[in-house]
């Protein structure tokens, strides 16, 4: 779900959201977290009817800050790997992953890894697409989401995360859907 709304393709984003919002069992949850999964649900339920990324992006981070307040009830870590190392030169979905595990497991560790990742991996010219209408647009794009990266370093309430997380991929999908398909 998280990756389609990233790509900006809302289309591929249904099929993973509404499992989220109708399977998810509720047996064996910690006390007092059945009200955290039916919110989840709910917000998985708007990412599957979204029409507009921004909004897609907004319900994704909040299915995923639920994932990490129910791990963080049950006092657990949830089993996610560490992001891969880039070996050539700073993969840009490396801070995605650290900032979803940031949320998801819920890390602190992984959230400012994945935030000092972002500000310091602009994108070069060759990942950009090759159209000079949008270049200048992409451009203010990437600027934004560097700016954003350093103020949020300093965000220690889950609700303003998720602010930013929201806009972030929602900003990665508005990018993404600047030339009209999908990457």
């Amino acid at each position: 779900m998280q990756e389609a709304v990233i790509r900006g393709d809302l289309e591929a984003a249904v099929e993973p959201a509404g499992w989220i919002a109708d399977h998810q069992p509720t047996a064996g949850l910690p006390a007092g977290q059945e009200a955290v999964l039916a919110d989840m649900k709910k917000q998985a339920a708007v990412v599957a009817g979204a029409t507009d990324p921004k909004h897609a992006a907004t319900a994704t981070a909040m299915v995923i800050s639920y994932c990490g307040t129910c791990h963080a009830a049950a006092k657990i870590t949830a089993a996610i790997p560490e992001a891969p190392k880039p070996v050539a030169e700073p993969a840009v979905a490396a801070h995605m992953d650290l900032l979803y595990q940031g949320l998801a497991m819920p890390s602190e560790e992984r959230w400012q890894k994945g935030l000092a990742a972002m500000q310091g991996t602009p994108l070069s010219e060759k990942d950009l697409p090759k159209d000079a209408k949008l270049t200048k647009d992409i451009v203010a794009l990437e600027k934004n989401v560097h700016e954003m990266a350093a103020q949020a370093k300093t965000a220690t309430d889950l609700g303003t995360k998720v602010a930013f997380y929201g806009e972030h991929i929602g900003g990665c999908a508005g990018c993404h859907g600047l030339h009209g398909k999908v990457w």
